[in-house]
């Protein structure tokens, strides 16, 4: 294998090394012909979101959702690999939370001590769009706190976060500066590229401030800002 190919199974998460006494190694699971390798590489980009000690210990690991086998001795059979892929996707998103934050207000930095008009969270892969977790994190009645009623107002602040396990700090992702006139909100969203303007979204009198941000989400689900 060339080391250009290695170094591209490693961008797409297809392999991935362990750092230990400051020696980086590839684990030799993943070499080792005994497996199907292309099932293999397709369970790591899976775990992609995992941490890389333990995303080589889920391998290894006897899981009562598998019958209390690895997920190695189960991926051997189609229908045990489609399980496997299922569990492995489950578990995967659990270690990366994304967190949407709404404020009345214009503010241009998050800080814990603003008063939240609600928080919405997903266990969801960082690797879909930005939009689709967001919108994921707001549906209603899902993992809202609190859970409404919520005000109206002219003027909303939106911070997207990214939480992953054993992090130090909440990751900044996005902002959504929010105006709302004549039956319109207004969005401009500021992230790590220059601020963008949205197309106006038509909102109800009748609609609180949560129900304006899931409307201005929904109307760019599935792209990037």
């Amino acid at each position: 294998m060339t080391k250009q190919r290695l170094s591209s199974l490693l961008a797409d998460g297809s392999i991935f090394t362990l750092e230990v006494d400051g020696a980086v190694y590839y684990p030799a699971l993943l070499a080792d012909t005994e497996h199907d390798l292309k099932r293999l590489a397709a369970l790591c980009r899976i775990l992609w979101p995992v941490e890389p000690m333990s995303r080589l210990g889920f391998f290894s690991t006897r899981r009562g959702s598998l019958g209390d086998l690895t997920p190695l001795e189960v991926m051997q059979t189609d229908a045990g690999y489609r399980r496997v892929r299922e569990v492995a996707k489950a578990w995967a998103a659990e270690w990366s939370l994304t967190i949407v934050k709404i404020y009345v207000g214009e503010y241009l930095s998050h800080d814990a001590k603003l008063p939240v008009v609600c928080a919405g969270f997903a266990e969801i892969d960082p690797r879909r769009s930005i939009w689709q977790r967001a919108a994921e994190a707001l549906q209603p009645g899902g993992n809202l706190r609190p859970g409404g009623p919520y005000p109206k107002a002219k003027t909303a602040t939106v911070f997207v976060l990214q939480s992953t396990a054993g992090g130090p700090q909440d990751i900044f992702q996005m902002r959504l500066d929010i105006i709302t006139k004549r039956g319109a909100a207004h969005t401009s969203v500021v992230s790590s590229q220059p601020p963008l303007d949205l197309e106006p979204v038509l909102v109800g009198e009748t609609d609180d401030v949560v129900t304006i941000v899931r409307k201005v989400v929904a109307s760019v689900r599935g792209e990037q800002p």
